[in-house]
This record gives C-alpha cells, sequence and structure tokens, in this order.
C-alpha cells in the first residue's frame, strides 16, 4: 500500500509465477502486468509494464551477507531516456 502526503492510498495486488510469465496486476498503483524471474537463488528479476508500455524492471541481488541486498532499477524519462538507479538496502536487526 501507498499512503500519499494527503492520506490517500493506492495498492495493487498479483500472484505470479519465477518463469517470466506476464502476470495481470489488480489495482491502482501504476503499472498493470508484471514478470518475475530468479535466474540464480540470490537474483530476482522483474519487469513491470502499464496499458502495453514499459514501466520499470527492477534487478534485486541478495549480498553474500544474507543481511544486504542491492536494488538496481530501471525507467524511463517522459522523453525516453532511460534512466539506471542503484540502490544499496540492509536488514536492521
Amino acid at each position: 500500500m501507498v499512503v500519499a502526503a494527503d492520506g490517500t492510498t493506492r495498492s495493487s495486488e498479483v500472484t505470479h509465477t519465477l518463469d517470466g510469465t506476464a502476470t495481470q496486476i489488480s489495482g491502482n498503483v501504476g503499472p498493470d502486468t508484471v514478470a518475475v524471474t530468479t535466474p540464480s537463488p540470490d537474483v530476482m528479476v522483474m519487469a513491470l509494464s502499464g496499458q502495453g508500455v514499459p514501466y520499470l524492471m527492477r534487478v534485486f541481488t541478495l549480498g553474500s551477507d544474507g543481511n544486504s541486498q542491492t536494488e538496481t532499477a530501471v525507467y524511463f524519462q517522459p522523453d525516453g531516456t532511460p534512466v539506471i538507479r542503484e540502490t544499496q538496502l540492509t536488514r536492521v536487526k
């Protein structure tokens, strides 16, 4: 669930396989289709589209310590320019 600054909420839900098959998303967050695969035990690749247009691709890589993760997100500016953003995440205990 996404909660905006004004208190409105948006949410989506999907049950998908991990074989790269495109699956419809219900809800109102943005994308309406997702495909997910796990090419190795420590990597998950997710591609999202909305109304038939590419929306976002994310690659999640689990760190060898089991407590960190790298998220690489690929998306497009309104003019079509691709952007790659990388985020390092660490589990807090």
